[in-house]
């Protein structure tokens, strides 16, 4: 279960879910609360990330989000939504990434999902 993977997801989702590999499950999850993740002194775009996740062969949707840390306050995570008949693993991930990215902008940790959480308008819980 990825919230195993993932402890302590919801301070940046808002409302409780439990998030499984094989999909979200629990109450709804709306969009992330925090529009940045503060990294060090390094301020993160989210969704900057996730247009390069997006961007890879295999990869249908991403969702990008802070999980704590206690060194750097907070660090990268994403959860990966692959494209049908791809099959795509994190290391391909983050090597794609390491040529678009700067090195503290990488998701640290990748999980995948047979879906996202959708907002009441049907979007994903990563898009505005």
């Amino acid at each position: 279960m990825t919230h195993k993977v993932f402890p302590n997801i919801l301070p940046y989702f808002g409302k409780p879910a439990v998030f499984g590999f094989a999909g979200w499950t629990g109450r709804s999850v709306q969009r992330r609360t925090k529009e940045l993740i503060n990294r060090g002194c390094e301020k993160i775009s989210p969704e900057r990330v996730e247009q390069v996740l997006m961007s890879f062969p295999g990869v249908a949707d991403a969702a990008v989000f802070a999980i704590p840390d206690d060194v750097w306050g907070e660090r990268v995570a994403a959860v990966i939504l692959p494209r049908n008949g791809f099959h795509v693993r994190p290391t391909d991930l983050t090597s794609y990434c390491r040529d678009r990215l700067a090195p503290f902008e990488i998701p640290e940790r990748i999980a995948f999902a047979d879906q996202l959480p959708l907002t009441p308008k049907g979007r994903s819980i990563a898009s505005k």
